[in-house]
């Protein structure tokens, strides 16, 4: 125990055969021990890590799109239906178990942008744990967009109608902040230096969305509440498209259509106003 750092120097001394433990003894060794089996938080570092770029950038390359036939032939279906304009495949073993009233999780494409927004939060002195979560994005790309171009990190599959199905390597990061106001200070910063608001706006960082994506599951005050529809398959891999709270239920409705044995659940929570404008079919603002 003591080898293994189960067990804090300052709690050396109740670690006896026979004595009764205290309430931290008991507090910390339980949690070194969830956190030794894999059971308790997950993050590859801490934004103000000397290494963390090192990290985020080999954890990206080495993730690849998400494969889950279980769980595509469902939502490749509502794409088809046109029950949901786009969903995302992850992978639960990498969800970080980070406590939600400080956690917001930021989702993107180019690993370059995430390799500056934390440079960004290090600048405004915001620290944070930070996971890496493998995602893919799909959605139906249209056959008057042109012939796609398939690569190592976008896949296609052609429907009959000579449209296709899209995925595409994406990410989610979640940060775990040190404090609730640092949290709240999140999307300030975000909305000063990675939104993008006119063609040739200045001081961004490299490749800024109209409508960036980062959401909570502890309400904070400018952002709005829209709904998760989620689908579990048998493995590790989960299905989930995001939709206004309205919508919902047609969602919900349209995929027991196509199975009805399927395991779906659904959650409120809480997005950047952009996005969920983008849900509304509103402008960029």
């Amino acid at each position: 125990a003591v080898d293994t750092g189960l067990v804090a120097p300052s709690l050396y001394g109740e670690l006896k055969p026979g004595a009764l433990a205290s309430k931290t003894f008991l507090e910390q060794l339980l949690g070194q021990v969830l956190v030794s089996k894999g059971l308790y938080e997950h993050y590859i570092g801490l934004t103000g890590d000397s290494d963390i770029y090192a990290k985020l950038i080999d954890a990206y390359s080495t993730s690849d799109v998400i494969e889950a036939p279980e769980l595509e032939t469902i939502v490749n279906g509502a794409l088809e239906k046109g029950l949901v304009t786009g969903y995302n495949l992850k992978d639960s073993r990498y969800d970080p178990n980070f406590i939600d009233s400080l956690t917001i999780t930021y989702g993107h494409s180019d690993i370059q942008h995430a390799v500056q927004l934390i440079g960004l939060l290090r600048s405004e002195g915001l620290q944070a744990k930070v996971q890496f979560e493998p995602k893919t994005s799909a959605f139906v790309h249209l056959l008057e967009w042109g012939e796609p171009a398939p690569d190592h990190d976008n896949h296609y599959k052609k429907l009959e109608n000579g449209n296709y199905i899209a995925s595409a390597k994406e990410y989610d990061i979640s940060f775990e902040f040190a404090t609730a106001a640092d949290k709240q200070r999140f999307q300030p910063v975000v909305l000063a230096y990675a939104k993008k608001d006119s063609d040739d706006e200045p001081g961004l960082i490299a490749a800024s969305w109209w409508q960036p994506l980062y959401y909570t599951q502890t309400k904070l005050k400018d952002y709005d509440l829209i709904t998760n529809n989620k689908i579990t398959g048998s493995g590790f891999y989960y299905a989930q498209s995001f939709s206004l709270n309205e919508q919902s239920a047609a969602i919900v409705q349209g995929f027991k259509a196509i199975d009805p044995a399927i395991d779906i659940t659904t959650s409120t929570f809480w997005v950047d106003r952009p996005f969920y404008s983008y849900l509304k079919g509103d402008d960029f603002k």
